[in-house]
């Protein structure tokens, strides 16, 4: 398995948190909340979401469980922030919103009935930790749904090789940042690991088609993955030179134009119970 324990790393997120990153969070419906998880949503549960960026699955958490309660952590304090607003603007008034690791969160043991948790585990060193963490708070018999990328499996049509040496780079950079990029596809067994029964899975894909959608998936490659925070910090860790970026710009705008363009980003989901 690619996401081993290392005891000796701390969690931070390379991948930086771009005003283009954001937006394209923010463009996400509400149904983003996987169909393995809603049916067990109720009104007067106390869920957590794990990972929360700028909150923009807590929202549509919090109003599937009024009158009861959901919290939000980031170990970000812009996106705490972010989340904030987001719920200010929609009127939630039952989000809560903290700064925390998941791997060691404020919480009581069995605190909550729900913990969702979409797109963190990949930048988390030890899978173990975040997991029994996770498990710690949930109450008995409580629910962990996992949603976690496939880089791997991900692609774009029609494809070049410097698209793909763009996957490449995403996932090396991950990686030396000590991430685990194909972490989708071993949720069934460290979730079993750390003692999650039950458990549901459920490969998909979310897929970018049409010329707005396309649109929307190239401004953010161009405006997140090639921000200067990103390629510097690819450079400082030797996963890609300055060649490797420039051909991916003109890749990037050959395929925004072609008849047919898609892209498609793999994901594992599994639904566990503690």
């Amino acid at each position: 398995m690619s996401s081993t324990n290392n005891h000796n790393s701390t969690p931070d997120y390379t991948m930086g948190y771009g005003r283009d990153y954001i937006d394209f969070l923010l463009q996400a419906p509400e149904n983003e909340i996987n169909v393995l998880l809603q049916p067990f949503l109720a009104p007067g549960q106390c869920v957590l979401d794990l990972g929360c960026g700028p909150g923009h699955i807590s929202i549509a958490l919090a109003r599937s469980v009024v009158p009861g309660e959901m919290y939000g952590v980031d170990m970000e304090p812009s996106q705490v922030e972010l989340a904030q607003l987001l719920a200010a603007e929609h009127g939630v008034i039952n989000a809560t919103f903290e700064v925390a690791d998941a791997t060691l969160m404020p919480y009581d043991d069995g605190y909550f009935d729900i913990v969702n948790c979409c797109d963190i585990l990949a930048y988390i060193p030890d899978t173990a930790a975040a997991l029994s963490e996770a498990r710690r708070v949930l109450k008995p018999g409580g629910i962990l749904h996992c949603r976690e990328m496939i880089i791997g499996s991900s692609f774009v049509f029609p494809e070049n090789k410097d698209l793909n040496r763009g996957w490449e780079i995403f996932s090396e950079l991950l990686q030396a940042d000590d991430g685990h990029p194909q972490i989708g596809k071993e949720l069934q067994f460290h979730l079993e690991k750390a003692g999650f029964t039950n458990l549901q899975v459920s490969p998909t894909f979310e897929t970018y088609s049409g010329s707005e959608s396309v649109d929307a998936f190239y401004r953010l490659v161009k405006g997140w993955f090639l921000s200067d925070e990103m390629t510097k910090a690819a450079k400082t860790y030797g996963t890609a030179i300055e060649e490797d970026f420039n051909r991916l710009v003109k890749s990037l705008e050959d395929w925004r134009n072609q008849p047919g363009a898609i892209a498609s980003i793999a994901f594992g989901r599994v639904l566990g119970f503690a």
